[in-house]
Order: structure tokens, then C-alpha cells, then sequence
């Protein structure tokens, strides 16, 4: 029986399609037997490293970037926050007697200290108001800058806005600040969200707005002007990234394109497709994320996983986030302790443990130019439409007062287009198939009829098998009747 299968092995290796094999078989001279051996195993073992390879790059996943630019009939207008980098307004007609007071103490204790570095005083200062906005937000209702106080002019796609286009929200680092096309309105009712079909700086959103006058007696800011953001409507921005600072006297021209990024998920990363679903990943910081700043990015995330490391380790909260108890937040003496953590924080990688990346964003680029503002023929101008409307005690009397109190901004697309910046995966399984195929094909003349002839070789065994285990039956049977 043996025998007869070795048969069969030979008689389909003499004709089978894999190169070398009907040579080594049908062979008579021993030495030549040996050299086609050599190059097959050679060959056999020169397909079986590079199939290794292939194998070992297919499960790693490996991602290729496809960026496309695609032009739309329409685009989402991006929402554009700004804040007062002034959190008070101390042209009020009446002052609240208790800031001047708070205001007075820590100015007062600013030359006291013998030795100290500038940095760290004017992050010191900020600190203590953002911790006294906290105590009392009824400070920053009376004294911070109202959307009607700042508003000069505001225009949208050729069109007049007004106060009204304007959502209020509460940033702890700088109190009031105001939202355009956020999806509500002042009155906190719902606003439909503007788009724009046509770019350019004519189609776009342009603002100008009365900062204020810089008190001598009672500022503590290092910097005036305007802190503005750029962002999607269904996010809250945070005061220290992704911001643009505005100065006074200039008009700031940003020419903005939408980028749409698309991660793969797992296999090929630790992104999370649904950041919508709650039970997508489960993390209490995941939530929390959500709950604060109104969607889910990766960057906010690690932020609150650093002052949930504070809140840990120092027993209080920093007051830089939404959402901060003022029975809770940090008190000054705490602030060695929040600079020891972080050191602490910064070469630890639990904070992305506990929040993935988000396989979907839109980004906005920017652009940005600047130029004198106003000349003095548009300050004439503003000048007579301050003295038409001299409600809010702005005090623009002369050109150097303008000049140091007044800003412009525009906001407008460039292109009416979206890019499209996608993953995709380096190899297919289609690609590894075909990779394979090639590799076999070279080395060893194998394809699929190749391997059809391996199926065919085993069906004859099968077949012989089965027919001498049926004659064996016969011999059985004619033996029991005779």
C-alpha cells in the first residue's frame, strides 16, 4: 500500500506546475538530483522569509494618509468666541466697592516682596482673580464687559449682526465672554447655524469692538486687547490653547479651512469612533470630558485628567475649568504643591490611559495678517458714532484714545472647501493575497491551480484508500461464504 501511494506522489510530482519539483523526480543522474534539491530548498527557504515579512507588516497595521481637498456649494461658518483680556470694565458708571477693594490688596502686596520673578508674579495674580471671580460671580455680572458695551459694528456675509447673534458664556480665566454662531442666541434661545457659500473677506464675519480703557490704579493685566477662538459650534473653548490674541489699534484679518481628520480604529489604533455613545469607553474622565467642554477631544481630556491629578494630590481644585466649586478651589499656599505634581504628572502615562483618542475632528487653520486701526478718517467716524450714542461711557474723545481701546477683526474662508485628511490601510487583505501570490509565483512557480493539484493529490490517496479498504471488504465476504 505504501508503495502504491509513493507511486501516486510521483506520478503528480512529474507533472506538477511547481517549478523545480518534475525535475528533481524525473531525474536520473544523482549529482543534478542534488542541485535541484539545493535551489529548491534554497529557493523554498528565500519564499518562506520574504511570506515571514509580509506576514509581520500585514499585523502591524500600518496606516497610509490620504489628503483630499473637496469644494462644496457650502461650508458650516466655523463659531467664533472672544473675551475682554480685561475681565472688568472700570468705566461702569457705578465701581463695585468690594472688587476695588480686592484689586487694591493684591496690587498692594506686589512691591512688598523683596525678590521675585516676573513670570511667576503675573501667574500668581491671575491666579488670585480667577479664585476671587469664583467667590463671587455677581463681580463679574456688574463689572465685566456686556456684549452691548463692547459692540461697535458687526457684519455677516454682507449682512448686519447685533447684540442679539451673541451667546454669553463664563470662562474662569477671563469672566464674560461671547459666542458667534454657536446654535443660540443672547437670550440663550435657540439660533440656526450660518453658513457661507461664497469666500472672501466681503462673505465673511468682520466685528469691531471697544476693549476699554486701560485704570492706571486698578489693572493688573499684563496685556490688553482681545483673546479670540475659532472652533466648532458643538465645542466649549479653554482659555490657554488654540487661541488667537488680538491687540488694540490694528485690524486682525484670519483667513480660516476646515480640516475633517478620520483615524481607523482598532486594529490600527485606540481611537474611538463613537465618542457620542457614554459606554463607547469606559472612563469617568471620558464623561466628564463631555459634560465640560460639550463633545469629546482627546487634548481636553488629558487636561482634566491633569487637575483631577491636582485635586488629588493637593486637596483642591485649580480654578481654571468650568464647572469648579468655589468651596473646593485651590488656595493660594497650594499653588507649590500644584507645580510639584505636575512635575510629578509630566513623566506619567496614566492620563492617556484613561482617555483615547477620537477617531473623527475638524480643525481650523488660520491665516493671519494685521494692519493699522482705524486711520484716522475712520476715527472721525467712530468718533461721531460714539457722540450719536454715548450710552455706554466709552471714552473715544480723541485718536490716541481710539487708537488704545478699539480693535477690528475679520474672519472669512478662503476657499468654500473642506480637506479631507484620511487613514487607510497600508496593506488589504486583498493586497496580502496578491502580495503572496507574487512571492509563491516567483519562487516557486505556485498558484492556485498549483495548489488545486495539492487537493487533486489528495482525493487520489483518498480515492485509493477507500477502494482497497471496498476490495479488502469483498475478500472478507468471499472467504465467510465459502
Amino acid at each position: 500500500m505504501k508503495r502504491k501511494i509513493l507511486e501516486i506522489f510521483i506520478e503528480r510530482a512529474e507533472t506538477s506546475s511547481c517549478h523545480g519539483i518534475p525535475n528533481l523526480v524525473k531525474e536520473k543522474n544523482w549529482l543534478i538530483k542534488v542541485l535541484w534539491a539545493i535551489c529548491i530548498i534554497s529557493s523554498l527557504s528565500y519564499c518562506l522569509s520574504n511570506l515571514t515579512l509580509l506576514f509581520i507588516s500585514y499585523y502591524n497595521y500600518d496606516v497610509q494618509i490620504q489628503i483630499t481637498t473637496n469644494r462644496l456649494t457650502s461650508i458650516e461658518f466655523p463659531t467664533i468666541t472672544f473675551c475682554n483680556k480685561n475681565p472688568f470694565n472700570f468705566q461702569k458708571p457705578t465701581l463695585d466697592l468690594e472688587l476695588i477693594r480686592r484689586l487694591n490688596n493684591i496690587k498692594n502686596g506686589i512691591y512688598v516682596v523683596e525678590r521675585f520673578n516676573i513670570f511667576d508674579l503675573i501667574t500668581n495674580i491671575k491666579f488670585i482673580i480667577q479664585r476671587n471671580m469664583l467667590l463671587n460671580k455677581t463681580i463679574v455680572d456688574n463689572m465685566g464687559f456686556n456684549i452691548e458695551e463692547m459692540l461697535i459694528s458687526c457684519r455677516f456675509n454682507t449682512l448686519s449682526c447685533s447684540q442679539n447673534d451673541f451667546e454669553e458664556i463664563y470662562l474662569p480665566s477671563f469672566g464674560k465672554c461671547y459666542k458667534f454662531n454657536s446654535g443660540k442666541s443672547l437670550n440663550g434661545s435657540k439660533a440656526e447655524i450660518k453658513r457661507v457659500s461664497v469666500p472672501g473677506l466681503f462673505f465673511g464675519f468682520r466685528l469691531e469692538l471697544y476693549i476699554g480703557s486701560s485704570d492706571h490704579e486698578l489693572d493688573l493685566i499684563s496685556s490688553s486687547g482681545l483673546r479670540l477662538f475659532i472652533h466648532n459650534s458643538s465645542t466649549v473653548p479653554y482659555a490657554n490653547y488654540e487661541a488667537i490674541d488680538l491687540p488694540v489699534g490694528h485690524q486682525t484679518n484670519i483667513a480660516v479651512s476646515q480640516e475633517y481628520t478620520i483615524k481607523l480604529p482598532k486594529p490600527y489604533s485606540d481611537c474611538i469612533k463613537n465618542t457620542i455613545d457614554s459606554n463607547s469607553f469606559t472612563s469617568s474622565l471620558f464623561n466628564t470630558t463631555k459634560s465640560v467642554f460639550g463633545n469629546y477631544l482627546q487634548k481636553n481630556c488629558l487636561l482634566l485628567c491633569y487637575y483631577e491629578f491636582y485635586k488629588i494630590n493637593c486637596g483642591c481644585e485649580y480654578p481654571e475649568i468650568n464647572q469648579v466649586a468655589y468651596s473646593n478651589v485651590c488656595k493660594f499656599r497650594d499653588l507649590e504643591c500644584i507645580s510639584n505634581s505636575y512635575k510629578n504628572l509630566s513623566q506619567s502615562a496614566r492620563c492617556f490611559e484613561e482617555c483615547p483618542q477620537e477617531c473623527e475632528s475638524i480643525r481650523y487653520g488660520s491665516s493671519i495678517s494685521q494692519s493699522d486701526f482705524p486711520s484716522l478718517f475712520y476715527a472721525e467716524i467712530l468718533k461721531a458714532y460714539n457722540n450719536k450714542s454715548d450710552d455706554f461711557n466709552r471714552n473715544l474723545s480723541s485718536f490716541s484714545r481710539i487708537k488704545s481701546s478699539v480693535l477690528a477683526v475679520e474672519v472669512y474662508y478662503d476657499d468654500i472647501a473642506m480637506t479631507l485628511i484620511k487613514e487607510r490601510p497600508a496593506k488589504t487583505w486583498e493586497q496580502l493575497v496578491s502580495e503572496m501570490g507574487g512571492i509563491l509565483g516567483l519562487c516557486l512557480g505556485i498558484s492556485f491551480l498549483t495548489i488545486a493539484e495539492f487537493f487533486d493529490l489528495i482525493a487520489q490517496i483518498i480515492k485509493f484508500l477507500m477502494k482497497k479498504k471496498t476490495n479488502k471488504s469483498q475478500i472478507v465476504q468471499e472467504k465467510l461464504q465459502t
